[in-house]
């Protein structure tokens, strides 16, 4: 056999392998959404839109099975143009700071972005040099096989979700929760049960949120800030215990104060407001729209005081 075609074949053996581990990531990558799928709903990350989010899985799905299935040269050409609009989306998530959801609601593009320049280096250092452009299976079959793993993992998805939005504490999210029975009470632990009388207005932020630690320097630059008539209450998220305080907002708290959850926590767009009223919310803001919300509550104006 000749150097040059002995060094065209060992090219083509060796994207083989590349395919396939690229081929897992994407399916990784994909499974992650579909599994997180109403945590990526709930937050303000770029696939929280629900036909874009749904669009995305599928879309994995079949850029996977192509990589694997085609030919060297075709799955090196659609693994470049895939991981070249990766790098297009990681990057634009990295200079706004809005969450790619590259890997769900936690990982985000400060781990996806060297993900997708490693993957780049290796298609640079390993282009196969076979000029075959044809399919190992026919083009339809490639097609059909990415959809309907698309399509499972899609219903999965969906599927996943619907039953969790039936458990009262799978999501704290504040669209679903107005009108509500407020779900965080007595029944939980019986000190909460005080917020089930009179007014109040609850937080609930976490610690690695730098987002919650500005609204409270804005708004609670004295942790005792309040309406007449109405009391506060605190908590901070972020694992299966989470502290609690009642009349003063602060993320430094006494954890003498602790509920604790016998399953996985809740999952909640951080930082959240709830307005409650013996017991039910009459309103509430989450993400982004917690500033409004607040700048509502707690209008500054010339000469004004708030209540202490």
């Amino acid at each position: 056999m000749p150097v040059e075609e002995k060094s065209q074949t060992k090219q083509a053996n060796a994207w083989s392998w590349i395919s396939v581990v690229v081929c897992a990531l994407l399916l990784g990558a994909t499974s992650i959404k579909a599994w997180n799928f109403g945590r990526i709903l709930a937050t303000d990350g770029l696939l929280s839109n629900f036909y874009l989010l749904n669009f995305a899985i599928v879309g994995e799905a079949v850029a996977a099975i192509f990589i694997l299935l085609a030919r060297p040269n075709m799955s090196w050409l659609i693994t470049i143009t895939v991981f070249s609009g990766f790098v297009v989306v990681a990057s634009y998530s990295l200079m706004s700071g809005v969450d790619c959801n590259c890997f769900g609601d936690r990982l985000g593009a400060r781990i996806s972005f060297p993900i997708d320049i490693a993957v780049l280096l290796l298609c640079a250092l390993f282009r196969p040099k076979v000029d075959q452009l044809s399919f190992r299976i026919p083009c339809n079959a490639v097609v059909a096989a990415g959809l309907v793993l698309g399509a499972v993992l899609v219903a999965a998805a969906n599927i996943r979700y619907a039953e969790m939005k039936r458990k009262p504490l799978a999501f704290l999210l504040a669209e679903d929760l107005v009108n509500k029975k407020w779900p965080i009470n007595g029944n939980l632990d019986s000190r909460l049960s005080e917020l089930e009388k009179r007014d109040w207005l609850i937080l609930v932020v976490r610690k690695d949120c730098s987002h919650c630690q500005e609204i409270l320097a804005k708004h609670f630059k004295d942790p005792k800030t309040h309406r007449s008539n109405e009391r506060t209450a605190i908590f901070v998220a972020g694992g299966n215990d989470w502290p609690f305080l009642f009349d003063s907002v602060s993320s430094l708290i006494d954890e003498s104060m602790m509920l604790s959850w016998s399953h996985e926590e809740p999952f909640v767009a951080s930082p959240a407001v709830f307005l409650i009223s013996d017991g039910q919310v009459t309103a509430a803001a989450d993400g982004d729209k917690s500033d409004k919300m607040l700048e509502r509550i707690f209008p500054v104006q010339p000469g004004s005081s708030r209540d202490h």
